[in-house]
């Protein structure tokens, strides 16, 4: 198992309050004492910690990075909490009694020390804050989300009016977002609101993404596609791919874009506006993960480009993981592992994983996640992770000894080896497979030419078509070897058979031991540009994208 340094909390409560603290002996945790306002503990009391840019919308799962990683505890006879576990980054911990009063608390957690003891913090009456959008034909579905908190409640269709009666005082910043696809989400940094105070904030509109003009943004670069012998080497067009673009302090100006990335736009050479979804933005240590839907990437071809917009203080959010990855376009799940959100799908499919045990590690794109060896994830079962003609992808980096079969994505039948689909790691002599079962007599396993680097990212891909019969298996964006069989894959539809990262349920000796990211599960046989291009757009390094200055 790796050793994770330990945390520093460092953290402040109320709209300018630094919570002081006292340094215990237990690391990755953070404690504190919670009084009622008549200054008596307050008991059993909800205490609740989520990432600060979670978001309480679980109808609009693409429109925002929705976390996963959250707690929800009680406070002791004495007030007190303590929660443990806690991994880097940015996170609210709200403590109220639901009725009448609360208290929030804003925490950093960062590597570098032990875990504070927060002191004591008093409870108050609520805040409220109330608003309007102005609606027409297109609004569809909306709701008003507050960061960092379980707050979300619907804007009234007839009037746009929305209320949230029951915040702790302090500065927030609400999200109101839409179910149509076209328009953006709207972001207000409101002013600090008082305990036991209203405020209403100004009137939305929420902006439709096809109307915008770019003209209005304060910067732009030009960022070269190059799928030449020069670059990346991929003779074919490939038609509506997400395309990675990495930000970092050598091509980037952080500092003139919001610090949440919501200002950055992209758009064709001709000015047309490309859909984009930003996996990872971080404006302190200068780097960003971006996806943008292009609807050709053109092959054998220098000239290609694309150019960045930012720097609009008021502009919207479009990012949309669902409409890039979108199911029409042929994915059924995708997984970025962003640490706030490690086991969400960007597809509309909401095929989240369950039961995770995993950290949070950097990844091959962005974030990812590790395995220990002992721990796994699920998503449950569901039509839409059995196509019949599947592709299934991942990055990953192996941690020394591992299972003799490892099981790095599988799903299908409980007994081996009969897995409808699987990516696995054979560490005896460390090659990397792709397995599919066409019965419970009848299985294919196509295997890896070259042996597997420990601690090196790896690119494999496994796709079977059911039409013509033939199943493929791609490593670092090369063909590895195929099968030809017209039997269809068996997915064993009397049971339930869940999505599996890490290892084979039900099956000993199968767990994997490393990192993981980029999963992706996709409902139809892609080809082999597409695969190359998606190693080479991903791949740090690549030859495929160039800033001009």
């Amino acid at each position: 198992m790796i050793a994770l340094p330990a945390l520093l909390l460092l953290c402040s409560v109320g709209p300018d309050t630094v919570a002081g603290g006292t340094t215990t002996e237990t690391t990755n945790g953070v404690t504190a004492t919670v009084l009622f306002p008549d200054s008596t503990p307050a008991a059993d009391v909800t205490v609740r910690l989520r990432p600060s840019n979670y978001i309480a919308i679980p109808s609009f799962a693409g429109l925002t990075k929705r976390a996963a990683a959250i707690t929800d505890i009680t406070t002791d006879f004495r007030g007190r909490f303590f929660i443990d576990s806690v991994e880097p980054g940015s996170y609210t911990i709200e403590v109220t009694d639901n009725k009448s009063v609360a208290a929030r608390i804003i925490c950093e957690v960062v590597p570098g020390g032990d875990t504070l003891d927060l002191g004591a913090h008093a409870l108050a009456p609520f805040a409220r804050l109330t608003g309007s959008v102005a609606l027409d034909s297109n609004t569809g579905a909306m709701h008003a989300a507050v960061y960092g908190l379980e707050r979300s409640v619907a804007v009234d269709s007839l009037t746009g009016a929305w209320s949230i009666d029951d915040l702790p005082q302090g500065a927030h910043t609400v999200r109101i977002a839409s179910s149509s696809r076209d328009l953006g989400a709207a972001i207000i940094d409101a002013p600090p609101v008082a305990a036991g105070a209203s405020d209403t904030l100004n009137a939305v509109r929420l902006l439709s993404y096809s109307g915008e003009s770019y003209t209005q943004w304060a910067y732009s670069r030009t960022i070269t596609i190059n799928t030449s012998p020069t670059g990346a080497d991929i003779s074919e067009d490939v038609h509506r791919f997400p395309l990675l673009v990495r930000l970092d302090a050598s091509d980037f100006g952080f500092s003139g874009a919001r610090a949440d990335g919501r200002d950055v736009r992209f758009a064709k050479a001709d000015g047309t506006p490309l859909r984009y979804e930003i996996e990872q933005w971080d404006p302190v240590a200068q780097h960003a993960a971006v996806w943008v839907l292009m609807d050709t990437v053109y092959g054998n071809n220098a000239s290609q480009s694309i150019t960045m917009h930012w720097g609009k203080a008021d502009a919207q959010d479009f990012s949309n993981g669902a409409v890039v990855f979108d199911t029409a376009n042929g994915f059924a799940a995708v997984y970025h592992f962003q640490s706030a959100a490690p086991l969400h799908d960007a597809t509309y499919n909401a095929n989240h994983f369950r039961s995770d045990l995993t950290r949070a590690a950097s990844g091959a794109v962005g974030d990812a996640r590790y395995f220990d060896g002992a721990d796994s994830m699920a998503a449950p079962d569901d039509p839409t992770l059995e196509p019949s003609s599947p592709t299934v992808s991942c990055w990953f980096k192996t941690d020394g000894n591992q299972d003799t079969v490892a099981k790095i994505i599988n799903k299908g039948h409980t007994s081996p080896p009969y897995m409808s689909y699987t990516l696995e790691l054979r560490y005896d002599p460390s090659i990397v497979g792709f397995q599919t079962a066409k019965t419970d007599s009848q299985y294919h396993t196509l295997e890896s030419a070259q042996t597997i680097t420990d601690r090196s990212w790896t690119y494999i891909c496994g796709l079977f078509n059911e039409t013509t019969g033939i199943g493929r298996f791609f490593v670092n964006g090369m063909l590895n070897g195929e099968f030809s069989d017209p039997v269809p894959i068996e997915y064993y539809n009397a049971g339930n058979y869940p999505l599996y990262a890490g290892c084979q349920r039900g099956a000993s000796n199968t767990f994997y031991k490393g990192w993981l990211d980029e999963v992706r599960v996709e409902n139809r046989p892609r080809s082999e540009a597409w695969v190359r291009l998606c190693y080479e757009s991903q791949r740090h390094h690549s030859r495929l994208l160039a800033f001009k200055k």
